[in-house]
This record gives structure tokens, C-alpha cells and sequence, in this order.
């Protein structure tokens, strides 16, 4: 099951990469259904699997294993 989309929203970083703001599809760890979160490049930055996130406007262009409950913010 996906816990998350990516949506149309984009930014290009400095690199010139396209990112893709995330959108929750399912309830997991303190995320809700529904929310934003911040910008990866593809599918495979976030795991499916687990707590992983990107928060905010925060950029994830790596692949973030859930087993690690990675969770990248700008505060």
C-alpha cells in the first residue's frame, strides 16, 4: 500500500533537479492522512514502508529506509 503521492507542486534546487512536494495518503507514525510534506526528486527517496517523512519545505533526494524512522525538517 502507497502512504504517499507526489503531487504537481514542484521546485527546481540549486543542482537544477526537479522536486516534487509529498502528499500523505494514509495515517503512519505522527503524519495524518492528507498532509503536506516537503520535496523529493522521485517515489524511492521515501520508504513505503515505516515512519520515514520529509517535513515542511525540507528537500529528500536520497533514498530515506523507514527501517531508520528517517525524518528530515527545517525548523
Amino acid at each position: 500500500m502507497k502512504k504517499f503521492e507526489l503531487t504537481s507542486e514542484f521546485i527546481t534546487n540549486m543542482f537544477d533537479v526537479k522536486l516534487f512536494r509529498v502528499k500523505a495518503l494514509v495515517e503512519f507514525g505522527n503524519v495524518k492522512a492528507g498532509e503536506l510534506g516537503g520535496y523529493v526528486e522521485k517515489e524511492s527517496n521515501i520508504s513505503m514502508v515505516g515512519d520515514a517523512w520529509v517535513y515542511g519545505d525540507a528537500w529528500g533526494v536520497w533514498k530515506c529506509p523507514g527501517v531508520w524512522k528517517c525524518r528530515l525538517c527545517i525548523r
